[in-house]
Formats: structure tokens, sequence, C-alpha cells
């Protein structure tokens, strides 16, 4: 499936226009029931404790996924996942007038899939680790306007794909293409439209 994908192998730092990240694969695919990510990410220390359910797992390395269908509604899916297949996930709503989101951490995304391997061995700091890849299947289903309504050619989705690396003590937020803020600015979002 991954050889119709959309493929990104540039990475930008926050607020930058740079291409400066570290090496990064993304892809985005879909069929008729789900939207398919992976991240393929270069990474030399894997750090990835193993965190419950919606904890902190963006403070960690991770793939992140805003999932925006409609932007009117500005309601989308927040998805962070580890290396180590810990999970965040929060149906979001962005605020007009204020920073961040209200979030609904209760709310998960029902029937979402996710697989990782990781090319060395997480959290050990003393060895040279190669990286680890993450997929994920996002059911159209669980996502805002789909609950009554099929993926079709020419519907338009916003979204954005980020990796968060944690590297001796030193955090970076880095996205597929430039942004400017942070990953709830929703005009800073990609659009995709699905085709054949």
């Amino acid at each position: 499936a991954w050889k119709h994908a959309a493929v990104w192998r540039e990475t930008f730092t926050f607020n930058q226009t740079e291409a400066n990240g570290p090496d990064t694969t993304w892809r985005v695919t879909w069929d008729d029931q789900y939207l398919y990510f992976a991240f393929d990410c270069a990474d030399t220390d894997v750090v990835a404790p193993r965190r419950e359910r919606d904890d902190h797992v963006y403070n960690d390395d991770c793939v992140e996924m805003f999932i925006l269908p409609e932007f009117m509604t500005r309601t989308y899916w927040e998805i962070v996942i580890a290396p180590n297949g810990s999970v965040f996930d929060s149906m979001e709503c962005k605020k007009i007038n204020q920073w961040g989101a209200d979030l609904d951490m209760a709310q998960n995304v029902a029937g979402m899939k996710h697989a990782q391997a990781v090319d060395g061995t997480i959290n050990k700091s003393d060895d040279t680790d190669n990286g680890y890849v993450v997929e994920v299947a996002v059911p159209f289903s669980s996502l805002p306007g789909y609950s009554r309504a099929k993926p079709a050619a020419g519907q338009k989705i916003h979204f954005l794909l980020v990796r968060l690396d944690r590297t001796n003590g030193k955090f970076g937020a880095y996205a597929f293409r430039p942004i400017q803020g942070w990953g709830h600015n929703i005009w800073n979002h990609a659009v995709m439209e699905l085709s054949e």
C-alpha cells in the first residue's frame, strides 16, 4: 500500500522555513475504511518510557497526527504514538480567541490500529540506535463528519504530521512542512485531497 502513498522526506523545525530536522520519511494513503500514516524516523537514542493511555506521551520520542476533516467545525483528533506503542489521543476543538484547544481525553479513536518497530534499544542511552518506524490506521468512521459518510476521491481533510524528539535531555519539535506556532494552529495545517 505504501508504494502508492503521498511521501515527504524533508523535516522542518517548528517556526523555521528550511528543512534541517532529523531524517524522517512521512507517508499518507487511504482506502474506503482507513486513513494510513507511516513515519520512518532516524534516531540515535530512542527515548520512550512506557506510559498509560493519554498520559504525557508527547514528552518523549513520538509521532503525532492532527486530523481535521471539516475546517469550519474546528474539531479534530490529536493522536500521539511512541515507538513503544504508548498512545495519547484526544478529541479537540480549537479555541478562537485563545491559545490551544478544548480537550476531551475521555474519547479514544475507536478502531485505530498501530504498529511500531525499533532498530535499537529503547531507553538505553549508552548505545547508538538507528531509529524507529510507526504505522497507524485511523478509521474514517471515527473522524468528525464521517460517522454517516464514506470517503471518496475529491474530499478534503486538513491535517498535520509532527515528530517530537528527545535526545540528551534536549527536546525538538518537527513537522513534514514548515509550521508557525504549534500543532494546534489549525490555520497552518496542510490540506489533503483524497485521490484515486
